[in-house]
């Protein structure tokens, strides 16, 4: 596969002309399901290729059912190829997450969500404890950022349930350095973190 990869798909695939990233794109996708049929683990350059093939030919709406059908597998690099397309096709960036969930790739995933400023997203790795490590600061800083004050508000009230739960208080530590954020929540909603929790 890697041969096949080097001396014949990558030299096609820099090719200008849309007719012969077409005409690959079907001819890898014959290539690929023909290896499945039979067994035969696909390479991840040959996946690679068709990742991007998809998006050359601007047919990133099949990438989903190619990765339903094992024509494309999970690997942390597809995952992170797939992601790297979600602003021309947003459902990508569930399809890639979905992949680095299934591969369990936990931390590759929060530095993702990290770089994407995604905070509720982030919210949900801790819930389901997917990830130990994680500073309350960063993410609230995200979350204040985004300047959606709903945004703000969950992620907040997140993190005062997670201290009521582990510490009994709706404090944070002072390790988590989050007072900045406590006294931005008072002046935009008014109310304290307790008022918030009950």
């Amino acid at each position: 596969q890697a041969d096949l990869v080097a001396s014949v798909f990558n030299p096609l695939f820099e090719q200008e002309k849309p007719d012969y990233s077409f005409r690959l794109m079907e001819c890898i996708e014959l290539f690929i399901g023909s290896l499945y049929r039979y067994f035969i683990p696909i390479s991840s350059a040959l996946s690679e290729i068709l990742i991007k093939l998809y998006n050359k030919c601007n047919r990133l709406h099949l990438l989903e059912a190619s990765i339903r059908s094992g024509i494309i597998s999970d690997s942390i690099h597809n995952a992170k190829l797939i992601l790297s397309f979600q602003a021309l096709y947003p459902n990508l960036k569930n399809i890639g997450q979905d992949m680095l969930h299934r591969l369990q790739a936990h931390e590759e995933l929060k530095n993702i969500l990290v770089e994407q400023k995604d905070a509720i997203g982030l919210c949900y790795l801790i819930r389901k404890r997917y990830i130990s490590q994680y500073s309350p600061r960063i993410i609230l800083q995200i979350a204040r950022e985004s300047n959606d004050m709903h945004t703000f508000y969950t992620v907040y009230n997140f993190f005062i349930q997670k201290n009521w739960v582990l510490r009994k208080t709706t404090e944070f530590s002072s390790e988590d350095n989050c007072d900045e954020f406590v006294k931005y929540f008072k002046e935009k909603f008014g109310t304290s973190a307790t008022e918030c929790l009950f």
